[in-house]
């Protein structure tokens, strides 16, 4: 990824789209009401503007494991998605992608505006294959299944591993997958893929395994998890 452009590069056959990174204006800032050098306050406002590492992890990632496959009418959740960017490479495989974000601003004016920008650049019209859930994992909702769910970077709140539990309990379809991408250690909120695979473990549904581990010496360990049922003899 150049510094303003995403590119899912390991896809040969997406790689030529390139789209141009939303940045977030002051009008949004204001209508979150945080500060701009705040990542993210609990219960308010989850980092939904910035790009995250482990986002830009899985658009390398996914594609190395489905560049190949023919996902059409497959039903794809993107948890805490911000961007999105995860969820929109699912769209250009032609799935049925659920953007879910704490803050409401952030899927309309940035997750939807890579979708407009789709349309306007490449004349590709997926929106009617997108739709948006705002709020608290709580109180998530959804009338369908998912054959996947991928996540970047919401691990860092132990606090949100029950519901997070819960919504891989009610809404992953029997076949289906979960990637969770994250970061080791999250200092300073808690969090920790060690604490998520062991609390994971503990429910004793779901099977865990680590995937994908980047280590580049420069910032924190960063991993992919795979999540799926247990195979019950």
């Amino acid at each position: 990824m150049s510094s303003n452009k995403i590119i899912f590069k390991n896809d040969e056959n997406l790689n030529k789209i390139e789209l141009d990174i939303i940045n977030y204006s002051n009008k949004l800032i204001k209508s979150l009401n945080v500060p701009e050098n705040t990542d993210l306050i609990s219960r308010k406002y989850e980092g939904g503007i910035k790009i995250w590492e482990c986002a830009l992890d899985l658009i390398q990632f996914l594609p190395k494991i489905y560049s190949k496959s023919n996902l059409t009418n497959f039903n794809v959740l993107e948890l805490g998605c911000g961007h999105g960017l995860p969820g929109i490479y699912f769209l250009l495989k032609k799935s049925n992608v659920t953007f879910q974000d704490f803050n409401k601003e952030v899927l309309e004016n940035i997750t939807n505006n890579y979708i407009i920008q789709l349309k306007d650049k490449y004349n590709l019209d997926y929106l009617k294959n997108a739709d948006f859930i705002s709020g608290d994992w709580k109180e998530f909702k959804s009338n369908k299944k998912f054959n996947i769910i991928v996540s970047g970077d919401t691990l860092y709140n132990i606090d949100n591993y029950e519901k997070i539990f819960n919504i891989l309990y009610n809404y992953l379809e029997k076949n289906g997958v979960a990637y969770f991408s994250t970061k080791k250690f999250y200092y300073g909120v808690g969090g920790s893929s060690g604490e998520f695979i062991y609390f994971i473990e503990s429910k004793n549904c779901f099977e865990i395994n680590k995937i994908n581990e980047i280590n580049d010496g420069i910032s924190n360990i960063r991993l992919s998890l795979e999540i799926k049922w247990k195979i019950i003899l």
